[in-house]
């Protein structure tokens, strides 16, 4: 009988040994195709050396597993942080764990959600099947419709011709970044010049919006897939306010880099929400379970937003009703994923499918890495 989410949580484990440690790519083919396709638009060289930091644990049932590439913001605190929890050399579970990590998630969520996360793919990989799997409600096969969309954030060029790119690569939506470098209703003119659909774009305010800047968004574009994080996550009442501003207006999707699960649920209970931003590299896999569920019965959709791309795919399949959107962060995660052998980052079903075949939901270093940096801990 498969194992459930509540089984594996309390699955007992025991942890031998840990290291994070560094490890450089000499070639890294970062969101392969599609960049080379905009480097050579703009007559710019191809070539590539990438530093990349994992966590690396191994049981005492004979299981290695990996987490990352992880966020700087992780590596410095890792080897103090597992020290702290006392996890190492202990038989343990994924929800005792947790509880031990609560202690610090305010003050180091990087730090929390890789321990998290590597425990999750020690677990897979000790029961031989992928976390898509780990609940009753999920699918019995792969399905290669999630709803991913591509990010074009952090790519060589941003302007809008990328956008009809990544379109035309097989995206169904393309986020946009409204920067402050111009008025928001230029850089709204400037999309429309290239005749995409606007229900095929998403724009990210990065939290920096103004009132009036969001009803121009309404009033030039109002069919615009959605609109992310106009305000800062504490002005949710400014959200509010938009709305009643204005009767109709573009989805609103806020949460992006939080942490805090309080003000995540306080925020999608306000109705001027259409969707919750849910980060798994902030929150691991255990606290993004937990809150896809509430969310759901709430009645409120979320997206998986950020860089863990094979995560992010797992707990989308495990979730086909709750997750509205996936993010493929164009720059970031494909990166992750170009560091493993024959990955296909041509067509976006496919990497999905890719992501969803593997058991654990870590991602090791390629065999043409090496070593930089190496911190152990027993």
């Amino acid at each position: 009988m498969m194992d459930t989410f509540n089984d594996l949580i309390n699955q007992p484990i025991t942890l031998q040994k840990a290291e994070v440690c560094t490890y450089v790519n000499s070639e890294v083919n970062v969101a392969d195709r599609l960049t080379r396709l905009v480097r050579a638009r703009r007559g710019l060289p191809y070539q590539l050396k990438v530093a990349h930091r994992y966590l690396h644990l191994w049981t005492a049932e004979g299981i290695e597993c990996w987490y990352g590439p992880f966020d700087d913001r992780a590596n410095i605190s890792l080897p103090a942080l597992l020290e702290k929890v006392r996890l190492i050399g202990r038989r343990t579970s994924i929800a005792k764990a947790a509880e031990k990590l609560s202690r610090f998630w305010d003050s180091d969520p990087f730090g929390c959600s890789a321990i998290d996360c590597v425990l999750w793919d020690a677990i897979c990989r000790d029961k031989q099947f992928p976390l898509w799997r780990a609940q009753s409600e999920g699918l019995r096969r792969i399905d290669r419709n999630l709803p991913f969309y591509g990010s074009v954030l952090g790519l060589p060029t941003e302007n809008v011709d990328l956008l009809s790119t990544v379109l035309e690569e097989g995206y169904p939506v393309a986020k946009w970044s409204l920067n402050r470098q111009g008025s928001v209703l230029e850089q709204i003119r400037e999309i429309g010049r290239t005749n995409i659909r606007f229900d095929r774009i998403a724009l990210d305010g990065h939290g920096s919006m103004a009132i009036s800047e969001v009803i121009q968004v309404q009033d030039s574009a109002p069919e615009v897939a959605w609109l992310e994080d106009p305000f800062p996550l504490q002005s949710c009442i400014m959200a509010q306010l938009a709305k009643e501003s204005r009767k109709v207006m573009p989805p609103l999707v806020i949460g992006e880099n939080q942490s805090s699960t309080e003000l995540l649920l306080d925020m999608a209970r306000n109705p001027a929400i259409g969707a919750v931003n849910l980060e798994v590299e902030i929150l691991g896999i255990t606290r993004t379970i937990l809150l896809i569920r509430y969310l759901e019965k709430m009645g409120k959709p979320c997206h998986l937003h950020g860089r863990a791309l094979v995560t992010s795919s797992h707990l989308a399949a495990m979730h086909p009703k709750a997750v509205r959107w996936v993010e493929i962060h164009l720059a970031f995660a494909l990166e992750r994923l170009a560091t493993l052998r024959d990955t296909p980052t041509d067509d976006p079903r496919t990497i999905v499918e890719y992501c969803l075949e593997r058991e654990g939901v870590g991602v090791q270093p390629s065999a043409t890495s090496t070593v930089r940096e190496r911190t152990v801990i027993l």
